[in-house]
């Protein structure tokens, strides 16, 4: 720049617009949970994606004290978003407080991916997270060290949560965020510093992408003034544009020896390979492509002493199953149990709803055993209804549920031992 430029002004934030910056992920993370909670894998990636760059650009501005928090309330944040995000925000403090002291120096071990190409960037990229959390535990503050320690303990019990639950939306979310922190390293070190000299970095001057990242692109200003925050980034960039001596480095100007238009062409081949792999990967939620063997689920959920006679019905076109399970001639009770399933990709086949299915068995059921049934809350689940079992031992329950209807007839077992063979049947069926 010419001359320096007045900032003070910018770096103070009202507690409204503090309070507005910690809430700026939450609408995403809603998003995302909700997308992936309908089954929409993809749809909720992509969803992760803004919930990952806003909430990165609330620990960016947190690292540097921007928020007006105090420091213990600072910490306790970090610690949250920590979880939230799948990795010690406390180790990264560390080291991107070094790369503001020495930027692309000797010492900048966050500014060192900057230093090679492309491709060896990017083979690099996913194992630099692990790299920086290594670094703060040997040189950190005892601080530091400790608040990592605790976010890494924290962070080893909630993922164990989510991939033991076999909540497929929770699944998803972390496997996105999984993804996110791997590339993070290419967009938000190795975009903004590639060909730069110690004390330069690249921003963009692109509205759109400006607001895809939140402001965070601003980054030559903010390695000029780190104390005003990614809200206020847009008015200083005004005021040293109409100072600067030389235009901006562009974040997208891969105009460079090293960056030829072949290498362009390249990135984009990979980011079009990497969404091919991404679609395929998506599980297919129908009925058409996946049968269910209600057989091997029922007597895997029952256990198979009492019932060694298994029959299954045969498949008729796209139902998912049904089956009839009973007890031979020499079993001491005549135990009957049959399952029928029915999902919203078949139904759709054959030009129905899931809903009429379910009307339907309800006042079959009604029916067959009179009143509106009893009320049975299962856990993870929506409400089902059974009908009978009041005055002996036979009945039927209905679930209905993230495109399932379960619908089990029994006789032979008591209430009680009808309902522990439901629970773990529809656990199964909804993973």
């Amino acid at each position: 720049m010419a001359e320096r430029v007045h900032w003070q002004d910018l770096a103070r934030l009202s507690p409204r617009e503090t309070l507005a910056e910690i809430a700026l992920p939450l609408p995403w993370l809603l998003l995302a949970g909700c997308l992936a909670a309908q089954g929409w894998s993809l749809l909720a990636m992509l969803a992760v994606a803004p919930f990952f760059t806003a909430a990165l650009r609330l620990t960016h501005d947190t690292f540097h004290r921007n928020l007006g928090l105090g420091r213990r309330a600072g910490d306790l944040l970090l610690f949250v978003l920590s979880v939230l995000l799948g990795g010690a925000l406390h180790a990264i403090e560390y080291t991107h407080l070094r790369h503001h002291r020495d930027s692309l120096g000797a010492d900048d071990i966050e500014g060192q991916i900057a230093r090679y190409g492309f491709w060896a960037a990017l083979i690099r990229s996913p194992l630099y997270p692990l790299r920086i959390h290594i670094e703060t535990l040997r040189r950190g503050s005892t601080r530091q060290r400790r608040w990592v320690r605790r976010e890494l303990v924290a962070i080893a019990l909630v993922q164990s949560s989510v991939w033991s639950s076999g909540s497929r939306a929770l699944q998803t979310v972390s496997l996105a965020l999984l993804l996110a922190n791997m590339l993070v390293p290419m967009i938000g070190i190795w975009g903004v510093h590639r060909d730069c000299v110690a004390g330069q970095a690249r921003s963009s001057r692109r509205g759109w992408l400006l607001r895809l990242s939140f402001n965070m692109l601003y980054h030559d200003e903010h390695h000029a003034y780190p104390a005003v925050p990614a809200r206020r980034l847009p008015q200083l960039a005004q005021r040293i544009d109409a100072r600067r001596a030389q235009a901006v480095a562009e974040v997208l100007d891969f105009a460079t020896p090293r960056h030829t238009k072949m290498r362009v062409v390249c990135t984009r081949a990979a980011g079009l390979l990497a969404l091919a792999l991404l679609l395929t990967a998506c599980e297919p939620r129908s009925a058409a492509q996946t049968q269910i063997d209600a057989c091997v689920l029922v007597t895997t959920s029952i256990g198979t002493s009492e019932l060694p006679i298994a029959i299954a019905s045969p498949a008729r076109d796209t139902l998912a199953g049904a089956c009839l399970l009973r007890s031979d001639a020499d079993a001491p009770r005549q135990i009957q149990v049959q399952v029928h399933i029915y999902t919203s990709a078949a139904a759709r086949l054959h030009d129905d709803s899931l809903d009429r299915t379910w009307r339907i068995a309800v006042a079959e059921a009604r029916n067959t055993y009179g009143g509106d049934g009893e009320a049975l809350a299962l856990r993870r689940t929506r409400s089902g209804v059974v009908f009978g079992f009041a005055h002996g031992s036979s009945g039927q329950i209905l679930l209905q549920g993230r495109g399932l209807i379960l619908e089990i007839g029994a006789r032979g077992l008591e209430r009680d031992a009808a309902v522990a063979l439901v629970e773990p049947l529809w656990r199964a069926l909804q993973r």
